[in-house]
Formats: structure tokens, sequence, C-alpha cells
């Protein structure tokens, strides 16, 4: 009965015992291994090397990363102008609805007052994303 597997356990340790020696010494045989570990090098190359050019690569990037952080943009400005547009999209609706037929203009936009109003306000607030 060649090839047939016998399973014993000891402790908790499963052995794996096999009839066929000669099939298990040609598996693990070292020569074997040595040849298979030179076809792998060949196939992907030095590890070492790849591993030392993948460190200088990532070197290369952080030291452009931080040669780019280095001149960060300034947007002070832009509380100075969502603040005030915010606001004056919430004064133009409190007008309108106020006085807005009494006002020549505002009675003739009719009811795209509310577009402005509310334009102004989604406007302070795309331009508040810009705060940082």
């Amino acid at each position: 009965m060649q090839g047939a597997v016998a399973f014993t356990a000891r402790d908790g340790i499963i052995n794996r015992v096999s009839d066929n020696l000669e099939e298990n010494e040609k598996k693990f045989d070292h020569a074997d291994q040595a040849e298979r570990a030179k076809r792998r090098a060949s196939r992907f190359g030095n590890p070492a090397k790849a591993a030392k050019a993948r460190d200088k690569q990532l070197a290369t990037l952080k030291e452009e990363y931080m040669v780019e952080r280095k001149h960060p943009t300034h947007r002070d400005w832009v509380p100075y102008v969502f603040v005030p547009m915010g606001l004056l999209g919430v004064l133009w609706l409190v007008v309108f609805y106020i006085a807005g037929s009494k006002i020549g203009f505002m009675s003739a936009m009719g009811n795209w007052n509310f577009g402005v109003g509310l334009g102004l306000i989604a406007a302070a607030f795309g331009v508040s994303t810009m705060w940082k």
C-alpha cells in the first residue's frame, strides 16, 4: 500500500507518518530546495536591493512632500469673505421680507430675491470650506 498516510495524536500534536519514505526524501531534499530558491531569486531579483531601492524612493517622495509643504497657501482672507457674504445673504432676505414691495428693483425681481439671498448664503458656505 504505497502512499498510505496514517495520523497519530500524541500530546495534542498530530504527527503525519507516511509509508513512502522515498517520496518524502525527494520532496524535502536540501539540494532541491536550494535550486528552487535560486530560481525564485532570479525571478524576483535581489530582495535586499529591492528593499533598498524602495526605501530610497520613499525617502525621495517624503522629501518632495516636505518641499511642497514648506510653502503653504495662506488663506487668512477666507473668514473675511465668507462671514460678510453670509450676512449679506441673510440681510438680503430680511430686507426682502420687510420692505421688498417698497424697493423698486426688489419688487421687480419678485421671487428671484430668494435665489439671491440663498445663493449668497450657499456661496459663503462654499468659501468657508477653503478655510484651514
